[in-house]
C-alpha cells in the first residue's frame, strides 16, 4: 500500500508484471551484500555504507545507535561516533548560556550554529573516509580522553 496516497494493488500479480518494480528489484539485488560477483563492487559498496553510517553519527543522538549497533569494531565508525558524542555534549552544555541575561540567548544560538556547521563538516569528512577531529571541540575531547 502506498503511504502517500493509499493506493493498493488489486492483485499481487500487478506488482510482478510492472517494469518499475522489476527495475527496482534488480537494482536492490545488485547492491545487496549477498551479490558479490568477484568484481569488487560489493566491497566498495560495503566501504561506502560504512562511510555513510559514520556520517549518520552526526544526526543528534544517533551516535548512540551507530556506536553500539553498527560499529562492530570498525575504526572509522567508532571514531566519528566519538566525535559526534563530543559535539552533542557541547551542544547540550551550551544550554547553560541561556540563563545569562541579554547575551545568553545569542551566545547559545551562535554555539548551536557552530555545532551544526561542525557536524556538517565532519559528516562530509566521514563520507570521504577521513578521520579528522571536530574543530576545537574534537581536539579538546581527544586530549581529555587520553
Amino acid at each position: 500500500m502506498c503511504i502517500a496516497c493509499g493506493w493498493k494493488p488489486e492483485h499481487e500479480e500487478m506488482l510482478k508484471d510492472n517494469p518499475f518494480f522489476d527495475y527496482f528489484r534488480s537494482v536492490m539485488d545488485s547492491v545487496s551484500d549477498k551479490n558479490d560477483g568477484g568484481d569488487g563492487v560489493a566491497e566498495a559498496l560495503q566501504l561506502d555504507n560504512k562511510n555513510w553510517i559514520a556520517a549518520a553519527s552526526y544526526l543528534g543522538p544517533a551516535f548512540l545507535y551507530t556506536y553500539f549497533v553498527k560499529s562492530k569494531g570498525d575504526e572509522l565508525i567508532n571514531y566519528h561516533a566519538n566525535q559526534a558524542c563530543l559535539l552533542f555534549i557541547f551542544d547540550v552544555a551550551t544550554n547553560a548560556f541561556k540563563v545569562i541575561p541579554v547575551i545568553g540567548k545569542p551566545i547559545k544560538k551562535l554555539c548551536g550554529l557552530a555545532a551544526f556547521v561542525f557536524a556538517f563538516l565532519n559528516a562530509k569528512k566521514a563520507v570521504a573516509h577521513k578521520m579528522e577531529p571536530v574543530p576545537f571541540i574534537g581536539e579538546l575531547g581527544i586530549e581529555l580522553l587520553k
